[in-house]
């Protein structure tokens, strides 16, 4: 069998060419409404069955069916998803093929089905300056742009794909995988209330709970005085929002706490288990959604999540950075609005997109570093996940101790329903911006940046910093970097030619 369209060869049963996208004559309209008489919202599950199967340890007409059955789900929840088997699964092959998909069918969401190994993640050179060499994510099918991102980009989020991952590992059993659609099918059943739960580093629980209390009446635990072995008794079982502003690590599988030179390990995959109904979660630490290179549930908390009850969780794949008072800055805002916007019963993919929204919106002096914001964060779990239909005021009822007050839930929150509006960002000459060259500066400024980091961060005292100087602005920034144990601490200050700090930015 053959496309009509590009004259590719299909294999049997195929709904799409995957060479030009295509609707193959004779299948069933892949994106037909649903028997709901409202108007469904669309979508594209993609994966490669075999490779999938193959890690699986199952066949692809097992993994198929299964797929079907949470396909069937989510059209009773007004969402019509379509299956694309791919042969190809480079980026660029990727978003060709969803690029030409997209200009013959109206769809929103893109809900990729295993790791790395199954569909591509796209890598980028790290323009940060940071010790990160590459960027990973999977911002290449939300844009559909195989571009840098330090590069010169013209991004309309108006029209950007919603993407969620749900990775996967060799020799992982099948039913594990699979755990990720029973749990979501309960989901909706199960947030009748919102109980919050938020841990955070010490040294950075005022901005943490300044982000916190837009969802929640309490405020965060804090890290060293909860340690691994306390961290699972602080956590009601039946939370089912839950913010984390640690630390996290390229070799560990924990996340830490820090209070001066001391970061306790405060939280691992195996913590998870101490939740017993679905949830959702948000975290900031560097590499808070590492998984990539065969990672299983052992090693990795954003795999252990997916398996165990986790709907959908939005973390960063490298270094990611904040400020510790409030109002915050890059992963601080993108965090802090995608759990505002779970609360008020966005989608996640929707509430992820309300991230980037203020990111843009929020930072001041945009630099390098919203650049690698924007890039590292991804979703990971279905994108149209919810946690069910809203209230008038677009509110869920929160438990006693996790309320919501709705003078948190500001109006134009409602432009993320569906195709947001108005958020259009053209990101001007991103090279004559943010490119950066090595370089020396006077002494005496030096001086001024040195004694301003080592009095604010007694654990770099002594360390020489990186310091570069923007290609196109009057503008420096030195990067002072250490491991401590595990973690990497990194901390960037942003100054003008007098020594007047402008910025300054820590890792997570």
């Amino acid at each position: 069998m053959f496309c009509e369209e590009c004259g590719a060869q299909l294999e049997e049963g195929m709904r799409f060419c995957e060479n030009c996208g295509a609707v193959v004559n004779g299948s069933a309209e892949p994106f037909s409404n649903s028997q709901k008489s409202e108007p469904v919202e669309k979508g594209v599950l993609l994966t490669r069955l075999s490779v999938l199967a193959s890690q699986l340890s199952c066949s692809k007409q097992e993994l198929f069916e299964e797929i079907g059955r949470y396909i069937e789900y989510k059209k009773t929840r007004g969402i019509q998803y379509s299956l694309m088997d791919v042969v190809s699964s480079s980026v660029s092959d990727v978003v060709s093929l969803l690029k030409n998909l997209r200009s013959k069918n109206e769809f929103k969401y893109v809900f990729i089905l295993g790791n790395e190994k199954v569909i591509e993640v796209s890598e980028w050179e790290n323009k940060s300056g940071d010790s990160d060499s590459s960027v990973t994510s999977d911002l290449a099918y939300s844009s559909l742009s195989t571009s840098s991102p330090w590069e010169i980009q013209k991004y309309d989020f108006e029209n950007f794909l919603l993407v969620g991952r749900l990775p996967s590992y060799d020799g992982e059993i099948f039913e594990e995988f699979c755990a990720y659609f029973k749990n979501a099918m309960i989901s909706e059943e199960s947030f009748e209330k919102l109980k919050t739960y938020g841990l955070s580093a010490a040294v950075w629980k005022q901005e943490s709970d300044y982000e916190y209390r837009k969802i929640a009446s309490s405020t965060t635990d804090s890290s060293p005085d909860i340690t691994l072995n306390s961290v699972s008794s602080r956590i009601d079982a039946d939370s089912n929002i839950l913010f984390f502003n640690l630390h996290g690590s390229s070799v560990a599988k924990f996340w830490y706490g820090q209070q001066g030179s001391s970061y306790p390990e405060a939280f691992s995959p195996e913590n998870l288990s101490a939740l017993k109904k679905p949830y959702f979660l948000g975290v900031e630490a560097c590499y808070g959604a590492r998984y990539i290179g065969n990672l299983g549930k052992t090693d990795s908390i954003v795999v252990q999540a997916m398996q165990s009850g986790c709907i959908a969780l939005l973390g960063s794949s490298k270094i990611a950075y904040g400020t510790p008072n409030p109002t915050g800055s890059c992963a601080d805002l993108m965090v802090g609005e995608f759990l505002k916007q779970i609360c008020a019963g966005k989608t996640a993919g929707n509430s992820h997109l309300a991230g980037i929204h203020r990111l843009f919106n929020e930072s001041k002096d945009f630099s390098d570093t919203e650049i690698k914001t924007l890039t590292e964060f991804s979703l990971y779990g279905d994108p149209s996940s919810s946690t069910g239909n809203q209230t008038k005021f677009g509110q869920k009822s929160f438990s006693s101790h996790s309320s919501l007050l709705s003078s948190r839930i500001e109006p134009h929150n409602a432009k993320f329903v569906g195709h947001a509006r108005g958020l259009y960002v053209q990101i001007p000459d991103i090279r004559s911006q943010i490119e950066m060259s090595l370089c020396e500066v006077d002494s005496k400024i030096k001086a001024i940046i040195n004694r301003h980091v080592y009095s604010f961060h007694k654990e770099l005292a002594g360390i020489e910093p990186k310091t570069y100087k923007f290609s196109n602005r009057e503008m420096w920034q030195s990067i002072y970097t250490k491991q401590i144990g595990a973690v990497e601490k990194t901390v960037k200050v942003y100054f003008d030619k007098y020594g007047t700090i402008k910025k300054e930015l820590e890792s997570k």
